[in-house]
């Protein structure tokens, strides 16, 4: 964790210290007109939500390989982490900025609250007692798994962006405030560095990322309508590059609070947001679709890559043939499981909205 600490601190300085850095990390908005977002999706963060929870995928085979292989090839796996370690800040940063664009003026509570519910809670709850069951854990322990997300490693996600769905009809007022923004930097970089703050009976807290989802609510016209400076793209790879440089020279399992490189690789992805849609057609076009499953393929990736690390240690020893084989096969069979559930849970809330209003 101090290695982590001191990686986000210099990266922190060396932002702060440079001007164009500063500016450019945190710059005014840059387009003041309103966009609405009236609950169709929106393809291009559908497909960086593919990306996202690829990079998830790759974190957790990161992470089950360090302890099945006791350490071995960590300075391989502490990188192939970090590198990766995007993910949960593209999809807070994500998170604010639909939420926003959706309810940007008036919302009916009941309705939101109720929709945050059957689309999040609810298969949360579901994948909850399942793994209770499949993963023969303490069935005593099921109503605080319920409240805190730890059943399985990935699920404490869901209750820490469930905190800020709840807090959002809030928050959305903040929308505009630079000062907010401001202030959510200095909150989550203080519960980040006093990780004891973080929780409080066994629940993971949500000021460490209000940050992402915060950046993602005030910069929502600035994504919806985004001007690349060309100015800005060389420090937008040194950032990306520092950060590689820090993560070898100060080498650990990093975790999830990622401010400046998460807030790059963002940034980069719309920079060149033309250039994929036009040159990578097929593969946009199935992340497109692995982002539209991406709650799905969250709840359900974990429990298979475990069970294809047993399957593969049963004849395999190496750690570097394991992991490439469970990253070509888990990535396909993610993407199908999560669709499968997808497709099941649709029809099941269709069938009981239909039946509920005839």
């Amino acid at each position: 964790m101090l290695a982590e600490i001191m990686a986000v601190y210099l990266l922190l300085v060396l932002v702060f210290a440079m001007n164009p850095l500063r500016r450019m990390f945190l710059p005014l908005q840059m387009d003041k007109n309103i966009y609405f977002f009236a609950g169709k999706r929106i393809e291009y963060f559908d497909f960086l939500k593919g990306v996202a929870i690829i990079a998830v995928i790759i974190v957790h085979i990161s992470y089950l390989s360090l302890i099945l292989f006791k350490g071995e090839g960590s300075l391989f796996l502490f990188e192939l982490n970090n590198l990766t370690r995007f993910a949960i800040p593209f999809f807070l940063i994500i998170s604010g900025i639909l939420s926003t664009l959706k309810y940007n003026q008036k919302m009916d509570l009941k309705k939101y609250y109720f929709g945050k519910f059957f689309k999040l809670y609810l298969p949360f709850a579901f994948f909850t007692i399942l793994v209770v069951f499949l993963h023969d854990k303490d069935i005593s322990n099921l109503p605080s798994y319920l409240v805190n997300g730890l059943a399985l490693t990935p699920y404490y996600f869901v209750i820490l962006i469930l905190q800020l769905y709840i807090l959002f009809p809030l928050l959305r007022h903040l929308k505009d405030s630079r000062f907010f923004l401001f202030f959510s930097f200095v909150v989550s970089l203080i519960f980040f560095t006093f990780n004891d703050l973080n929780t409080i009976n066994g629940v993971i807290l949500f000021p460490k990322f209000l940050f992402f989802f915060v950046y993602g609510m005030y910069y929502r016209n600035n994504f919806m309508n985004y001007k690349v400076n060309k100015s800005h793209i060389k420090y937008w790879y040194f950032i990306v590059f520092m950060y590689i440089f820090v993560t070898l020279i100060l080498p650990d399992h990093y975790f999830n609070f990622r401010p400046f490189f998460g807030i790059a690789i963002f940034n980069l992805f719309f920079i060149y947001k033309k250039q994929i849609i036009a040159q990578f057609d097929d593969l946009y076009n199935f992340l497109i679709n692995v982002g539209k499953n991406s709650i799905w393929i969250y709840f359900t990736h974990f429990s298979l890559l475990a069970g294809l690390f047993y399957l593969l240690g049963l004849f395999l020893n190496n750690l570097y043939v394991t992991v490439l084989i469970v990253f070509v096969v888990s990535l396909p069979l993610s993407f199908l499981i999560g669709s499968i559930f997808s497709k099941i849970y649709s029809n099941i809330l269709n069938t009981l909205y239909g039946a509920k209003n005839k």
